[in-house]
This record gives C-alpha cells, structure tokens and sequence, in this order.
C-alpha cells in the first residue's frame, strides 16, 4: 500500500466516521429512550471503522519496516511520522464516537432502571 492510497483510506474513513456522528448528534433523547436507534449495532459498526483502520496501518507500516536504514533515515521518518499521524486521526475520532455511543447507551439502561418513559407518558406529544 502507498501512502497516497492510505491517505484515501483516511479521507474515506473519517467521512463515515464524521457521517456516523453527524446521525447520532441530532437523535433526540426520546429516540435513545425508546431504542429507535440501536446503540450497540452502532458501536459494532465504528468498532469495524477501528479494525479497518488498523488493518490498513499494519500493511503501510509494513513498507517502512522492510525500508533499508539509508532510506529510512533520508526520508522514511517522516513517512512513518505522517502515517502514524494519519492513524491517530481517525482513530480519536473513532474513540471519541465510541465514548459518545456508551455514554448514550447509559442513558438507555437509565431509561430501563428508572422507567422514565411511563413517568412522562402523560405528556402529549405536540407536531411542529
């Protein structure tokens, strides 16, 4: 793999990645509270993002380790340093939509625990 494609690689990644919290950010606490919006199949999902992105990472690292040490040292370093950054990008966002994801599932269990729906269901429901 070279970078050019790597760097495609990311460029799509993230895209799915902002995508997915694009979605999730504009749920409404009625939607998590009544599972419309399955949490755990979503975590599996961005989990996937995660295994992909490390896959692609080991097959692009794997062209620096065979790199001899006069090319690694004229301009394999900032090779490497450039994918790792690439990797770490994706990846904290990654992390940062899992967080997300079981903080949201917390308030599903809260939801389970606490029976908050059946303790507003007098509320109508006004369209806007």
């Amino acid at each position: 793999m070279e970078l050019e494609s790597y760097k495609s690689f990311i460029k799509k990644l993230v895209k799915k990645v902002n995508g997915i919290y694009s979605n999730l950010t504009f749920t409404t606490i009625d939607e998590i509270l009544k599972k419309e919006i399955d949490l755990n199949k979503l975590y599996w999902v961005v989990s996937d993002l995660n295994d992909s992105n490390w896959a692609q990472y080991k097959i692009i690292y794997s062209n620096i380790e065979i790199m001899s040490e006069e090319d690694y040292d004229e301009y394999g370093y900032k090779i490497e340093n450039e994918i790792d950054d690439l990797k770490n990008y994706a990846e904290d966002k990654i992390m940062s939509l899992q967080s997300l994801i079981n903080y949201l599932t917390e308030l599903e269990e809260l939801n389970e625990d606490e029976d908050i729906l059946d303790n507003f269901k007098d509320i109508k429901k006004i369209n806007i």
